[in-house]
């Protein structure tokens, strides 16, 4: 009476359909840790829970991340032109820019370099109202 020799693995008995590999184990895990992640994602992003399928959903994603990229740069720019403003005239109505309390350094030009307080200033309210309203939430399909 010969027992069979022992076994370095757990036999796990799969319900039909599922599978008991390790390495299938794992992907299934790395399916569904992706899928809570996308879920996460969508929860951040308004009107993403609306959208069916990864790739648009990722889509939307991309193109949200890219309008609040414009309106930092928008941010930033118009925070330089508020500070360079400020300089050139250093009383406003009577308050010094110590007392206004906008703080007196180049974000813009930190973050984006001085071209782009300079292509803020040349652009109209409108171009950037354009920018605003025709650039947010474009489909790349």
């Amino acid at each position: 009476t010969s027992e069979p020799p022992k076994q370095d693995y757990i036999h796990v008995r799969a319900r039909r359909g599922q599978a008991t590999d390790s390495h299938s184990l794992a992907e299934r895990a790395r399916r569904e840790k992706i899928s809570e992640r996308m879920k996460i994602l969508q929860d951040l992003v308004p009107g993403c829970n609306k959208v069916i399928g990864k790739a648009l959903v990722l889509d939307e994603i991309i193109n949200y991340i890219q309008s609040l990229q414009r309106q930092v740069e928008f941010l930033s720019m118009k925070l330089e032109a508020v500070n360079s403003g400020m300089n050139m005239n250093p009383t406003i109505e009577g308050f010094h820019p110590k007392d206004v309390g906008t703080p007196q350094f180049d974000v813009a030009g930190m973050i984006f370099g001085p071209q782009a307080a300079r292509d803020y200033a040349q652009a109209s309210q409108s171009e950037w109202l354009h920018m605003q309203i025709g650039g947010n939430f474009e489909r790349t399909t």
